[in-house]
């Protein structure tokens, strides 16, 4: 319910454009219907003012030859309706895109399609097919000649690409990465403070829609584990960890890993990483899983000790020795858990009395195939958490070992503080870093928000430039259906909670636009070219 209410609060300020039209009924070979029963269905689109329209359905009797129904107008959303018109034992079947002008002809509103199914699935912006119609050939009426269409698949690389690898997950492993701040990380239920968020990881908090994305995900694949749970350390929010527990001297870092500092204010730093001096120490909460893996730095002023990793209270070495002179380099080590698999906690101690040790992340891994979600997200960061050079070298470790799927839903903090410039140059850094490593990536947009920005920017500016960087370097880009404007407050806190961050409602709307990629195969109409010279 919290969801269905969510989009209606939304939809209320600036309601849909309904089109009313009655218009002469044919079937599918232009022949008059006079009487019959028109059943309409549409699935989930947005309307010319940019509102997620909800799916739904209307059934409609053809009275002496005229079908009459209101609609909304879909001019942006193209042909989003299915139309079916039975007449006796004959059934047609046509899709509809209803211009806000209207129309006097079902001419004028879409094509006949093929009759052999009924069901179509569709996208918001696209006239989709369904999978039975799958290398079908349809008949398209033109002014002046007749074109062909073939019906292929047509989702996005993206998805396309992470549904394919997902089919195949009991074999290998499939990562899926979220690089984001505070609104792919925390917050979520009504009165819930920074301070008491539940941190990262994977969390009881169900409103988090990574959280929701992992929880469905590892119920319908293999789990790989945990997924990356990187430390935190030094929040100025004070933001908790769920999965460790810290004795000893700790502060973060920002040697090789995702971290971000010097932005104005000081104190809205991203920071990530735990650096542990001598005697200091970690342990895991208990988690599933039959090896851990930890990933750390090492450079030039870290001492050769290393740090000390004791799995369920059985001392199992010692890692992090590595000699690496005056270079920054970024590694990983796995260590089988005693008994196999089950439910294990690890403490890594530092051993150094001569710097530091450098601990990036844990994670605690089943086989060698299987669903890992990483949240890689850290709050308050800009882009420039990920995107500066410098920090992407554990990022290139913690990619390894799998087929890479990164969600990438930057841009809110570089929009309340940062500038465009910044932001285009740290996402161009981001973008061809991951697409050098072999990962496909997904630009998304983050909600619209109506806190001011300290330089000025428009938020619109930040989307478009998203969206542009995506294009340009052949990246699919998801803009959340989200209201650019506020009407009134009551229409924010429908899904914010604090102006900024996503509240329930939010976290599930994120959730439920990923969900309908994951679980609807799309197929669309394309071009035929009759003619064209063989043999290429």
């Amino acid at each position: 319910m919290k969801t269905l209410s969510f989009v209606l609060l939304v939809c209320a300020p600036l309601c849909a454009q309904t089109v009313s039209l009655n218009v002469p009924a044919v079937d599918s070979s232009g022949a008059s219907v006079q009487t019959g029963t028109a059943y309409i269905n549409w699935q989930p689109f947005l309307d010319n003012s940019g509102h997620l329209t909800p799916g739904g359905s209307k059934t409609v009797a053809v009275a002496n030859g005229m079908l009459a129904v209101s609609l909304t107008a879909s001019d942006n959303a193209g042909y989003v309706y299915t139309v079916q018109i039975q007449s006796g034992s004959t059934a047609s079947v046509f899709k509809w895109r209803v211009p806000a002008s209207g129309a006097s002809t079902m001419d004028q509103l879409g094509q006949t399609l093929p009759s052999k199914d009924n069901t179509v699935r569709l996208t918001l912006l696209d006239m989709l097919c369904s999978t039975d119609h799958a290398g079908i050939l349809r008949r398209v009426k033109g002014n002046s000649s007749e074109s062909l269409q073939v019906c292929l698949a047509s989702e996005s690389s993206f998805w396309r690409s992470l549904s394919s690898a997902l089919s195949n997950a009991s074999n290998q492993v499939v990562r899926l990465r979220a690089f984001g701040d505070s609104l792919t990380r925390c917050w979520g239920a009504a009165g819930n403070t920074q301070s008491s968020c539940a941190g990262i990881g994977p969390v009881t908090q169900s409103n988090l829609w990574i959280e929701q994305l992992r929880s469905w995900l590892k119920a319908n694949y293999p789990s790989h584990g945990t997924g990356i749970l990187p430390l935190m350390a030094g929040m100025p929010s004070g933001i908790s960890n769920d999965y460790y527990t810290v004795s000893g001297p700790t502060s973060w870092y920002n040697v090789g890993v995702p971290t971000q500092t010097g932005t104005p204010g000081g104190t809205f730093d991203g920071k990530a990483g735990l650096q542990m001096g001598a005697s200091s120490s970690f342990t895991t909460y208990p988690q599933t899983g039959d090896s851990l893996v930890i990933y750390y730095t090492t450079y030039s002023t870290v001492s050769t000790a290393g740090f000390t990793v004791t799995i369920d209270g059985q001392n199992l070495g010692t890692f992090g020795t590595e000699n690496t002179g005056s270079d920054i380099v970024a590694h990983q080590v796995k260590i089988s858990a005693p008994g196999g698999l089950g439910s294990h906690t690890a403490t890594v101690s530092c051993n150094t009395t001569n710097g530091a040790c450098y601990v990036y992340a844990t994670e605690w891994t089943i086989g060698n195939a299987g669903v890992s979600v990483d949240n890689l997200s850290i709050g308050a960061c800009q882009a420039a958490c990920f995107g500066t050079p410098g920090n992407l070298q554990m990022i290139d470790v913690t990619g390894s070992g799998g087929k890479t799927f990164d969600i990438i839903a930057l841009g809110t903090n570089d929009y309340l503080r940062g500038s465009i410039s910044d932001y285009q140059n740290q996402m161009s850094n981001l973008i061809a870093r991951e697409q050098s490593q072999g990962a496909s990536i997904l630009v998304m947009s983050m909600p619209w928000t109506s806190a001011g920005s300290t330089n000025n920017l428009s938020q619109t500016l930040v989307f478009q430039t998203a969206r542009t960087l995506a294009q340009s370097n052949g990246c699919d880009y998801l803009g959340l259906p989200f209201t650019p404007t506020f009407a009134s407050a009551a229409v924010e806190s429908s899904w914010l909670e604090d102006g900024i961050h996503l509240n329930d409602a939010g976290q599930t709307a994120i959730f439920n636009v990923l969900l309908q990629h994951l679980t609807t195969p799309t197929y669309s109409w394309y071009p035929v070219q009759l003619g064209a010279p063989s043999g290429q």
